[in-house]
């Protein structure tokens, strides 16, 4: 049985694919993103969700699918333990400097949850999207203190 799922995807820094596409210039442009993304995993359309994301990363789509692909796969497996995504919640957006952001999310299943990162870079005026990271682990979950 999978005792976690982990998909890191570290990516090249480099133009966006689609150079035709909208910008990411504002954090507030790359929230956007990441919360319709957040909608479409919620609606077990994670092709959808990562299409999304196509215009702004540095690598090419033959790359996407099959992280992509490894994603699914993960998940169909574990999908009696967990069950079916009943929410998601935003978490947290940490910035350092103007340089790179990471914005978590939780998505809630039936029975457990997974946690999702993504990542974007600003190598000069608009922000790329970079990697991502997706597990199940409690215990490196950013409780405060008290």
């Amino acid at each position: 049985m999978i005792q976690r799922l982990i998909v890191l995807l570290v990516l090249a820094v480099g133009l966006p694919i689609n150079a035709g596409a909208d910008e990411l210039r504002e954090l507030g442009d790359v929230r956007k993103l990441t919360d319709a993304a957040m909608q479409k995993i919620l609606a077990n359309d994670l092709e959808g969700a990562f299409s999304l994301f196509t215009p702004y990363w540095s690598i090419p789509p033959a790359e996407v699918e099959v992280g992509v692909s490894k994603v699914v796969d993960a998940r169909r497996l574990t999908a009696a333990r967990f069950g079916k995504s009943v929410g998601v919640q935003f978490v947290d957006q940490k910035n350092l400097a103007d340089t790179v952001v990471r914005v978590q999310y939780l998505e809630k299943l039936e029975n457990h949850f997974y946690r999702w990162q993504f990542y974007f870079y600003k190598p000069r005026a608009t922000w790329q999207f970079n990697s991502f990271n997706i597990n199940d682990q409690v215990q490196v979950l950013p409780f405060g203190e008290g």
